[in-house]
């Protein structure tokens, strides 16, 4: 499910383990932006935010120097997320300053262990050019039980 807000896109994404075995998702998420049709994404920064982490784990961001919230921030991203059959994990994603072309019909595409799984959105509408000299960005939250 998709939705624009102040000049963003945000997904909202819901991955349930429908097999009768445990499954294991990278951490943290990788996540491409692939036009329908097309095999190569588009090119955004991903950067990774912790903004549901619990209260305990407040995060800094990974690119300053080191301090507690920062290193608890990379152990939670760090973590291996199995889940269990029948459970369930959700993902946020916020795509912000699109300058590009116009992308019409969007899947994510989700590198995996073994394999990859792509999930198309309802996603319609680019995020719009707020800064053309900066790049694209998307915000990929960590996975949340």
């Amino acid at each position: 499910m998709t939705d624009a807000a102040t000049g963003s896109i945000t997904f909202s994404l819901k991955l349930t383990n429908s097999s009768a075995a445990a499954c294991r998702l990278p951490s943290p998420p990788r996540v491409e932006l692939l036009p329908v049709g097309k095999t190569v994404p588009l090119v955004v920064n991903p950067y990774y935010s912790c903004f549901l982490c619990d209260r305990y784990a407040t995060p800094g961001a990974p690119t300053l120097a080191p301090t507690q919230q920062a290193d608890d921030f990379n152990r939670i991203l760090a973590e291996t997320v199995d889940i269990q059959p029948a459970a369930s994990v959700q993902i946020f994603l916020i795509w912000s300053n699109w300058c590009s072309d116009p992308v019409t019909a969007l899947n994510l595409r989700f590198p995996l262990f073994e394999g990859v799984l792509v999930v198309a959105t309802d996603a319609y509408v680019n995020p719009p050019c707020l800064a053309e000299e900066a790049p694209s960005s998307l915000m990929i939250s960590q996975y949340i039980r």
